[in-house]
């Protein structure tokens, strides 16, 4: 009888445990599987190649991170719904040479801390149609607002993340945000982002960075250096101003059919115009080789003029505003050539993330700065 007991006792403790779960859908069960570990890298433009380097590389030992699944798809709308949380803002830390010796760190990353007893193990849910991950540093210097928006009967469809306090001049300085890690685990679609793999966070700074230069339009006939350049300004043209300081608001998608994040920026300071051009040189201690000018994100800005003295002359070029989008993470260079008479065209973008209209043909590489 006393055998038949503690049977009876373990069956119903079972079932128990069991109606949990489907009150609970959102609970995960503790079980043997594979931990959700996490990594890090940027991207950085080095000669034609990508480089990778983490963010502990690049000055940030903390990131918060948000995690979410979605169980269920819309073949016909191509759309995931049945949002649950995974992890509620955790908080995760670099370890050095901590690597392989918990269950939850294979890159010096981890999120089982001492102080966090709420940061338990999160395991992979195979049965989930997508995850998302998003994550963001902070600094003393700004401040970080999180919101899950709430949009009708269907609950949280997007967390809006907003950095505030940032300021161009001290870039180096400045937090980081990443890009919405997304994955339905299709091996196709998403080769290195598959279920049960570390999940690589990709981070940037909250601003771009952009330029402007000129080159002949007959550089063995005249040489840009023999033409006569001056009173130059790069500005857009409803005067509306260029951003540098302020703060960001990044937009993630928890639901639907949107995978990527997306930015705006209000800005508290802004300059008139660009006025210091770059101009190649093969000298690397040339302090002219790299005159970048740090910005907010611009996103659906309008148009951009360019007027510059050429030999004494006012000449003008425009630059549509199919050019003018400024992602975080990315430089902008705009080129302007100048013929033998002083005329001035807009002739080239480069280091864009992504080819800007049919027929363009530039240097589209992608990388982040």
């Amino acid at each position: 009888m006393a055998e038949e007991k503690r049977l009876l006792i373990a069956l119903l403790g079972l079932l128990a445990l069991l109606g949990c779960s489907k009150d609970h859908p959102e609970v995960e069960p503790v079980e043997t599987g594979t931990p959700i570990v996490f990594g890090s890298r940027m991207s950085e433009e080095e000669a034609v190649t990508r480089a990778e380097q983490s963010l502990h590389e690049a000055g940030a030992d903390a990131f918060r991170v948000y995690g979410f699944k979605n169980m269920d798809y819309d073949d016909m709308t191509a759309s995931y719904g049945g949002l649950q949380t995974v992890f509620p803002g955790y908080a995760v830390e670099w370890r050095s040479a901590s690597a392989g010796t918990t269950a939850t760190n294979t890159n010096d990353w981890e999120y089982i801390l001492t102080g966090h007893p709420q940061q338990t193990i999160k395991y992979w849910d195979l049965s989930a149609g997508a995850y998302r991950f998003m994550a963001w540093t902070s600094t003393a210097e700004t401040t970080v607002t999180e919101t899950i928006g709430d949009t009708g009967p269907a609950g949280a469809t997007e967390l809006t993340v907003t950095l505030s306090g940032l300021y161009a001049d001290n870039i180096a300085t400045a937090p980081f945000i990443s890009r919405l890690w997304f994955s339905n685990g299709n091996p196709v679609d998403y080769p290195d982002k598959q279920f049960l793999r570390p999940v690589k966070m990709e981070f940037v700074k909250p601003f771009a960075k952009v330029r402007f230069l000129f080159i002949s339009a007959n550089p063995t006939e005249l040489p840009i250096s023999d033409i006569e350049l001056s009173n130059m300004m790069f500005k857009p043209t409803n005067d509306s101003g260029i951003g540098v300081n302020g703060s960001v608001t990044v937009v993630y998608p928890l639901t639907g059919a949107e995978t990527q994040e997306h930015y705006s920026a209000a800005s508290t300071n802004s300059i008139t115009a660009l006025t210091q051009n770059y101009y190649e040189t093969a000298d690397p201690d040339d302090e002219n080789a790299f005159k970048w000018y740090a910005v907010l994100p611009a996103i659906g800005q309008g148009s951009y003029t360019l007027s510059v003295l050429v030999f004494g002359e006012p000449r003008t070029a425009v630059v549509p505003a199919s050019y003018m989008d400024w992602k975080p993470g990315y430089t902008y260079t705009y080129v302007f050539k100048v013929d033998g008479e002083g005329g001035v065209e807009f002739g080239d973008l480069r280091s864009a993330f992504t080819p800007w209209q049919p027929g363009f043909e530039g240097n589209e590489t992608e990388f982040n700065w």
